[in-house]
This record gives C-alpha cells, sequence and structure tokens, in this order.
C-alpha cells in the first residue's frame, strides 16, 4: 500500500507528522506536538539545507524540551502506518514566552548541517591505507555523531592526509568532503 500513497495512484489519503525529541545520540526521550502548522523547507544551494519553521510548543510540552541539547526528529507517517525519517533539527533560535498558565517555547531549526558547518577543534589526519570508511566514520565522530554507519568502501588512502586545526574555513563539512573527493564518491 506504501508505494500506491507515496505514488499518489489513491485519490484520498490521511497522513500526518509525528515530532520525536531525541538526544544528542539520537536516542528518543520523548514526543512533543506543536500546536501550529510548521514546514520543513530544503535549499539545496545553502550550506545548511534544512529548516524547520514555525515550531510552537504548548506549556507542557516546552516543560520538557532542552533546547541547547535536545533534537527534534520528525516522521512522516502514512494512513497504513509507513514512516518516513525526515532528518534530525537542532534549535537554531528559541524563545519563550511566560503567560500566566505556562511558558510557550517559539523555535526555528535546523539540519545537523550546522554541526558539519562548525571549523574543526582539533587537528585531523590519517594514515596512508587507512580505510575510506574508517577516516569518515571517524570525522563523524570527532563531530559528535555517534553510532554512524558508513557505506562500505574498499578504498584506502593511498598517501597519508591531515586537516591542521585552527585553519580559518577549515570545517567538518570540508573534511569530509575530501575524503569523499579521495575515495572517488563524488
Amino acid at each position: 500500500m506504501s508505494s500506491a500513497l507515496l505514488d499518489l495512484e489513491v485519490r484520498s489519503r490521511r497522513e500526518k507528522v509525528r515530532f520525536d525529541l531525541v538526544d544528542a545520540t539520537g536516542r528518543k526521550i520523548g514526543e512533543v506536538h506543536p500546536e501550529r502548522k510548521c514546514s520543513i523547507s530544503n535549499e539545496a544551494t545553502a550550506q545548511i539545507k534544512r529548516k524547520l519553521t514555525g515550531f510552537t510548543l504548548t506549556p507542557s510540552d516546552t516543560a520538557a524540551v532542552n533546547p541547547l541539547t535536545d533534537r527534534v526528529r520528525p516522521y512522516w507517517v502514512l494512513d497504513d502506518g509507513s514512516e518516513y525519517a525526515l532528518g534530525v533539527f537542532l534549535f537554531a533560535e528559541a524563545s519563550t514566552a511566560r503567560r500566566s498558565y505556562g511558558d510557550r517555547l517559539t523555535g526555528t531549526l535546523v539540519d545537523q548541517g550546522l554541526i558539519l558547518a562548525q571549523e574543526i577543534d582539533r587537528t585531523v589526519g590519517f594514515d596512508a591505507g587507512t580505510s575510506a570508511t574508517s577516516a569518515i566514520a571517524t570525522v563523524l565522530e570527532y563531530a559528535g555523531f555517534y553510532g554512524v554507519t558508513v557505506a562500505a568502501s574498499t578504498f584506502e588512502l593511498g598517501s597519508p592526509v591531515a586537516w591542521p586545526a585552527g585553519q580559518s574555513g577549515t570545517t567538518w563539512a570540508k573534511v569530509l568532503d575530501g575524503l569523499c573527493a579521495k575515495a572517488g564518491a563524488y
């Protein structure tokens, strides 16, 4: 049934979006229920590709959220029960309005590309013979992505590579791009 729903072969369908609250490791710690419609936009040419806007929470949900550490993972849920993850988003901006009935959080969230857009905080280097899979997984872990599965590759670095810390403009994304280019992934 999912394929018929996705191919729009049905005239009428019902769908919803579920918003899981997750920690930095991606572990679900709860659900939140935005009180208004919000939207996810995708800008392919932007450094940070996706943005979740119009995200407003009720006082009960606001009390459960820490915008500094928590993340939101929306799922598109079709009426046949099929679920599709729409990414993981960090709070880029969050304000809280105090009311007599409780605090209401309004925020704008961005995808985890925000983390990869940060300059590296340590020198990153790999010896000749290091597998591309291992090097990419290591860089993702250094950037704060734990337990990520990287597609296996038989490519090994032919010579040592390094990206020194403190070099202006060297971001985690640029290190990953460099490793992927060497492995022929582009």
